[in-house]
């Protein structure tokens, strides 16, 4: 097997692991912030009620806060798998262009693992060292609102210019583009607590990206390795 394919499998088994792990976290993370104080009087999604249910030894077997906190911190790791799929997509992306993507995907690249970087730090601040709301509101906005806005951004720069030259899967490219507003339509449906909404959108984007990235190396660079 070519190394840069295999390079990319791994790096896509690790995003999708992350990803499952995702979903997972950001259902259990909003259905704990909904039995804190803060979050007992707003809305809910329409699963939330059956999944109280079915995950209840998961949602009481401490103090709803600590709880929900617990889950906050998973997420950190969440992250982190992310980042190492963004690594594998844009390094096989420098392979099927032959180390010089479109400049479109270079800030693209750039731009979204700016954001997963602003995320570690809003997740440390929020999750691990919060030590006062004025540092809470500074890792809630900077960190997660900022850095969230720039993985939008980021993976649209990504996505697109290798969904007009065939060198990424459709529904990786798609799933990418499309996650922003999938995590609005969450939101609108009851959805509200943030990270949970954007972590469930962006978290099924990357089970679709991290599983063609499994599947086939992305194809691509197997084509192009097969041809050298």
């Amino acid at each position: 097997m070519p190394v840069r394919v295999k390079a990319t499998r791994q790096a896509g088994m690790i995003a999708l692991i992350g990803a499952i792990i995702g979903i997972v976290v950001s259902l259990l993370l909003n259905a704990a912030y909904s039995l804190t104080p803060d979050g007992v009087d707003l809305p809910i999604p329409p699963w939330q009620p059956a999944l109280e249910q079915i995950a209840s030894p998961a949602l009481i077997f401490a103090p709803a806060v600590e709880v929900y906190h617990l889950y906050g911190k998973v997420v950190l790791l969440v992250v982190a798998a992310f980042m190492v799929g963004l690594y594998g997509l844009y390094a096989n992306q420098r392979a099927v262009f032959d180390q010089k993507p479109p400049r479109p995907q270079i800030w693209g690249y750039r731009v979204a693992m700016t954001g997963l970087v602003l995320n570690l730090f809003g997740n440390l601040g929020d999750y691990w060292v919060s030590v006062g709301t004025t540092v809470d509101l500074i890792a809630f906005v900077g960190g997660t609102v900022v850095g969230l806005l720039l993985q939008a951004v980021g993976l649209v720069l990504l996505a697109v210019p290798g969904l007009r030259s065939a060198s990424m899967p459709r529904p990786a490219a798609g799933a990418l583009i499309l996650w922003l507003p999938f995590s609005v339509a969450l939101l609108l449906v009851g959805m509200e607590n943030l990270p949970s909404a954007p972590l469930l959108a962006l978290s099924l984007a990357w089970v679709i990206t991290g599983a063609s990235m499994v599947r086939s190396g992305l194809e691509h660079v197997a084509l192009q390795e097969q041809t050298i």
